[in-house]
């Protein structure tokens, strides 16, 4: 029942009576305020998806479901044991570590899209908001040598809230679709390995007669 009603909280307008025939309509009533009072927090119209909903999100849902007065415990043993089997029959995408426990996501091309919007072929991919990053420094780090600004990360994800973006951020982190990176003494970010350049700058070439190891790390490449 409640992975039905977890996908019927992500769609619009979604139907709840099929899933609820075998439920009491004491707790079909139940489900279908729960539903309708996570949506409304989230702020979709009824035409809208909505990709994801917090953990305590999906403990109100439970409880509508199982005939609890009120939530359980987000760590309650019983809880996670639901939170784990959706996870496992990919009704739902949870991440369990403190970053990114709160987050649960229901579609997860929410995330893809999002990741896309940084890793990408600007050339090939190019977005609007790219016509006011393209001639900066950080955006030309990133698609030319691997480099991410996390300044340049937030500004490329329209349309996302602050805490969408830390994220979707900590997910790629944990993913590796970006590792931790120090630009120097004074600046941090990410290196993002799939956008690493693959061939050497202009004019440059390797001498001949020798085997070379190259570190993960742009433009370090050591002679043995």
């Amino acid at each position: 029942l409640l992975q039905d009603v977890v996908g019927a909280v992500s769609r619009p307008a979604a139907p709840l009576h099929a899933p609820l025939l075998n439920s009491s309509l004491l707790t079909s009533v139940a489900v279908d305020e729960a539903v309708q009072r996570v949506r409304l927090r989230h702020g979709v119209t009824a035409e809208e998806l909505l990709p994801y909903i917090e953990l305590s999100d999906l403990a109100e849902l439970y409880a509508a479901c199982t005939g609890l007065p009120d939530p359980p415990p987000l760590r309650g043993p019983q809880f996670r044991v639901c939170l784990n089997f959706l996870h496992m029959q990919g009704a739902i995408t949870h991440f369990d570590t403190p970053e990114l426990d709160s987050l649960v996501v229901i579609d997860c091309s929410w995330l893809l899209q999002a990741i896309t919007v940084i890793i990408r072929h600007p050339k090939l991919h190019p977005l609007p908001q790219d016509e006011f990053h393209q001639h900066t420094l950080p955006f030309h780090e990133l698609y030319s040598k691997g480099l991410l600004d996390p300044e340049l990360a937030c500004k490329l994800l329209v349309g996302m809230s602050e805490s969408e973006k830390m994220r979707l951020l900590h997910v790629m982190l944990l993913a590796k679709f970006i590792l931790p990176h120090q630009f120097n003494s004074e600046c941090s970010g990410f290196l993002v390995p799939s956008l690493l350049p693959t061939t050497l700058p202009d004019n440059e070439t390797l001498p001949a007669g020798k085997h070379y190891v190259v570190h993960l790390a742009p433009h370090t490449t050591n002679a043995l």
